[in-house]
């Protein structure tokens, strides 16, 4: 459930921003599914300070007038606006490549409600995947892999971030690692020698990651039930 905001209801300068942030003109501020209209007002907002801003050249005041004397204002800055979607579900059946426009903070979410959910009881609430979202991403696109794949083989290979065969690593190798984010890097880099090797599925990178064909099924079900959350979840923290 999200708070839409009517532009209408507010007043100053904070509507002369919020006209900013309607990028589909429809008077009403969204942050649902593709629109995140609401969070980049708001985080908009947390930067005015002062009496008189400086707006698309325009010097205001603070209650929305226009400021005629030209006093120093400062200038207040948008956030960079994107537009982002909901990844389609994945299947054991599907290629690992993607080219989605990935936000870090919703894929946070994802990983936040995987990790620290009242169902757990905590269990994992010092998982060190908690606020790696940014690193997923940034290998996914360093190495063209969903970021989801990348999350769901680490969830499975260190029991949610919670434990590691090797220091800082995640993906069930016995190697040290100087950081997790360097641990979460290698993952997309086996990912993708496999895809070389024109292994493009789930199901068809599981043995490198198991020790016998009996063990992959298994395996492929972990894997897959983490993608799945991470699907559920991907959306702008409420």
């Amino acid at each position: 459930m999200f708070n839409n905001i009517n532009i209408d209801s507010l007043d100053g300068i904070k509507k002369i921003i919020a006209q900013k942030c309607d990028q589909n003109g429809d008077g009403i501020l969204q942050d649902n599914g593709d629109l995140q209209e609401v969070s980049i007002f708001n985080k908009t907002c947390e930067t005015i300070e002062g009496s008189t801003f400086i707006y698309n050249g325009q010097a205001y005041n603070a209650d929305g007038t226009e400021n005629y004397a030209r006093e120093v204002p400062r200038e207040i800055k948008m956030p960079e606006f994107k537009m982002f979607e909901k990844p389609k579900n994945l299947t054991a059946k599907d290629s690992v490549r993607t080219s989605y426009n990935w936000s870090p903070e919703w894929l946070n979410n994802s990983i936040e409600q995987m990790t620290t959910a009242p169902r757990y009881k905590g269990k994992y609430k010092n998982s060190v995947l908690r606020g790696k979202a940014q690193a997923f991403i940034d290998s996914g696109k360093k190495w063209n892999v969903d970021p989801r794949i990348i999350l769901g083989i680490a969830m499975a290979e260190s029991a949610r971030g919670t434990k590691t065969r090797g220091k800082n690593s995640v993906g069930g190798s016995k190697i040290n690692f100087n950081s997790v984010e360097e641990s979460i890097d290698s993952i997309a880099k086996t990912i993708n020698t496999n895809c070389e090797k024109n292994r493009t599925t789930i199901n068809s990178i599981a043995l490198p990651y198991t020790s016998s064909k009996t063990a992959a099924p298994t395996w492929i079900k972990n894997v897959s039930s983490y993608i799945n959350q991470a699907t559920k979840y991907y959306e702008p923290p409420k």
